[in-house]
């Protein structure tokens, strides 16, 4: 049976918090997420679920590591550093992510954290894993406001969702381009090669073993 023209699977499935998304508020990633695709040729698509607890978390994030043509997994909540917050206030640790980022099956290379705080030791948990798919982790290590982050976010996935991009060119790029709030948000992008995690913003490097 022919495909053509049917659209192509997402690459990217959002994950956000449901109080985010009540009646339309403006802290939701969506609408941004639909003007940013709209300004992208060829127009790609995301994926869109909400979660108000851990369970409908786990679920989720089963589903869409598991999706054909998934590539990348944006996660917005409220966070601290070892964990993340669901709407009924259950605590998401690092390590229910990285059980759905490991075994056979798994589709993404990439996750982001737009939250707050989580990300370091997220990364290195997630990135650490024995049969671990996913090569990259982003997010902020800072506890940013919303405004700014929401900017950085949608400047990143203005890259990484073109034809063909590549993680440490999207860095360089946003450094060039916005070092300084780069710097204020304290945003980081964890990748792995050769037995080890570099953290691509620094250039600093993290012994996996």
């Amino acid at each position: 049976m022919s495909t053509r023209g049917r659209p192509k699977e997402p690459k990217l499935a959002v994950i956000e918090t449901a109080e985010w998304w009540r009646n339309d508020q403006i802290t939701s990633a969506k609408p941004l997420l639909q003007i940013l695709c709209q300004t992208i040729k060829p127009t790609p698509r995301f994926a869109y679920s909400t979660f108000v607890n851990k369970e409908s978390f786990q679920s989720t994030m089963d589903f869409y590591a598991n999706k054909d043509g998934v590539k990348y997994i944006y996660i917005s909540c409220h966070g601290e550093t070892k964990h993340l917050f669901g709407v009924t206030g259950d605590k998401i640790a690092s390590t229910i992510i990285k059980n759905r980022l490991t075994g056979e099956g798994i589709r993404p290379s990439g996750i982001y954290f737009g939250t707050c705080e989580f990300v370091d030791q997220a990364a290195v948990n997630i990135l650490r894993a024995e049969n671990c798919k996913v090569s990259w982790v982003a997010g902020y290590s800072g506890s940013p406001d919303w405004v700014s982050s929401a900017s950085l976010d949608m400047l990143f996935w203005g890259k990484m969702l073109t034809p063909k991009p590549n993680i440490k060119d999207v860095v360089k790029n946003l450094r060039e381009e916005c070092a300084g709030l780069i710097e204020k948000l304290r945003f980081r992008v964890y990748f792995t090669s050769y037995g080890k995690i570099k953290e691509l913003v620094s250039g600093d490097t993290v012994n996996l073993k």
